[in-house]
């Protein structure tokens, strides 16, 4: 269960070891304790909805960055070996050329 923090006035925070922030809290029994101390309250439906949505677009955002990332390179990496292809056909008719003039052609 998602619990959120709600600071008290006139208390420096919850009991040690609960922290002072909001959390998961998986254990069903302990999150109804700190429910019931004060220090915390229980994620609303439209809270958890609103951080579902955020998480979404933000995975979204990351792969479409990670996507633009490996396009970019796969366009880099096509342009070097065009590039490299060019090098080794020259360097062919090079060769070529040095075989011809080595036979005396």
């Amino acid at each position: 269960m998602k619990l959120l923090y709600v600071s008290k006035a006139g208390f420096l925070g919850p009991p040690a070891p609960w922290p002072g922030s909001d959390h998961d809290e998986p254990d069903d029994a302990l999150a109804a304790d700190k429910i019931a101390s004060g220090f915390y309250r229980s994620e609303s439906g439209k809270e958890k909805k609103e951080r579902q949505v955020a998480t979404k677009a933000a995975k979204k955002a990351v792969n479409t960055k990670a996507a633009d990332i490996a396009e970019a390179e796969a366009a880099e990496a096509g342009v070097e070996a065009e590039e490299v292809a060019e090098v080794a056909e020259t360097l062919k008719i090079r060769a070529d050329a040095a075989r011809e003039t080595a036979r005396g052609e």
